[in-house]
């Protein structure tokens, strides 16, 4: 973001992430038995973007300290 506010561009990173977000929404919101596999296309949706690969981080660490929250303490 600090870059993006530098070159000019936090519009555009603003509307690629609200992009992404609604596209991960509409996934998430897939009918009773596409759950799985909507969830897993909806996570792969940064992906596609420059700064997806750091948000898939953040979601990794996050699931990571979810599952093992005395992981979180120890640091």
């Amino acid at each position: 973001m600090e870059q993006a506010v530098t070159d000019g561009t936090l519009p555009a990173l603003a509307g690629e992430a609200f992009g992404a977000l609604d596209h991960m929404y509409a996934l998430l919101a897939a009918r009773t038995g596409e759950t799985d596999e909507m969830t897993g296309r909806a996570v792969d949706v940064p992906s596609g973007y420059p700064w997806g690969p750091l948000l898939q981080e953040s979601f990794a660490e996050r699931l990571r300290l979810a599952a093992d929250p005395a992981d979180s303490v120890d640091r």
